[in-house]
């Protein structure tokens, strides 16, 4: 996927697949059988995965033992349709616990940087959450769908360090108006109004969750109801609105997303593993816990051959 080879790539996923499912079950040892079970969560094999977690819980392995297997039970239960909040075992702050009452119940509309055309039903009350990154701070687009309304915002710490913050004067005073400032992993900000997000990695082989994948889940998470516009991974050759434009270090990236290098596009695709990514909110779209508008939804009834041909047709023919 990193040199922009998409339908390659799924060929090395599929073999790897067999070459799982072929090993010696006998004295296969718990990293293995994890393995397993998240190439079931991939390829929508929820009940199948349900009883491989099963098998785990019993086995009672300490090598898997907290964390991931709670992580994964708590996922497959959303699958198979129960919006369940994810139990922590952490003192959640003082900015979580009013986060999880501002989410839990409610319609939350996560919007995207794509295209949105058009905006599904909602309830007179829900929220509104949007991803802030490099030159997109604030939104003041006329032909915005909810007319610009932002109660809370997603970033990656990255953009809120401290040299981001100085070369940025009136930043702050940005981030401060929102709701809440919910921040990938770890809150660099620590103002009034931001929270960490947890990176739900151990729902992945490897890299991390693409930011409206983190949104989803973090919202159901908490009991909300995630409503996405705006996203279809990066399906369309105008993966950004102008509003969305992004510009690292003074370079303002194309509609695509791309700084102009070669391979920038492709690479992200691949650190974000996009096909984990997708498959991960395909199975919570099916389970029917997501919504979406006709974009998203389209983009997550493909198969994954038709996935992978589409970003070959996208991507991988302008090697971006």
């Amino acid at each position: 996927m990193a040199v922009g080879l998409f339908q390659v790539s799924y060929d090395f996923h599929t073999a790897s697949w067999q070459a799982l499912n072929q090993s010696a079950r006998k004295f296969e040892s718990a990293a293995l059988r994890f393995a397993k079970l998240k190439q079931s969560l991939y390829r929508g094999q929820i009940r199948i995965a349900a009883e491989q977690l099963k098998q785990l819980q019993d086995s009672r392995t300490h090598e898997l033992a907290g964390s991931p297997l709670e992580t994964v039970d708590w996922y497959i239960q959303c699958c198979l349709g129960r919006n369940v909040q994810r139990k922590s075992h952490m003192s959640p702050s003082r900015v979580d616990v009013l986060w999880g009452e501002a989410v839990c119940g409610r319609d939350v509309l996560l919007v995207g940087p794509g295209a949105t055309h058009e905006l599904p039903e909602l309830p007179e009350e829900y929220l509104v959450a949007r991803v802030i990154g490099p030159g997109v701070y604030e939104w003041q687009d006329p032909s915005d769908l909810v007319f610009n309304k932002t109660d809370a915002v997603y970033s990656i710490p990255e953009n809120l360090l401290p040299g981001a913050m100085r070369a940025r004067p009136n930043l702050q005073k940005m981030v401060e108006k929102f709701g809440f400032v919910n921040i990938k992993k770890r809150d660099v900000l620590l103002a009034p109004n931001s929270r960490p997000v947890e990176s739900f990695w151990q729902l992945f082989s490897f890299g991390h969750p693409q930011m409206i994948p983190l949104m989803v889940l973090d919202v159901l998470a908490h009991g909300g109801r995630p409503v996405v516009v705006g996203s279809d991974f990066f399906q369309s050759s105008v993966a950004y609105r102008d509003s969305e434009r992004r510009s690292p270090e003074g370079r303002v990236q194309s509609a695509n997303g791309s700084d102009g290098g070669e391979f920038d596009r492709t690479a992200l695709m691949a650190s974000h593993n996009v096909f984990e990514n997708w498959s991960i909110i395909r199975n919570l779209v099916r389970a029917g816990l997501v919504r979406g508008d006709e974009r998203f939804l389209n983009a997550c009834a493909l198969s994954p051959e038709e996935l992978f041909r589409r970003y070959d047709e996208t991507l991988g023919k302008y090697r971006i």
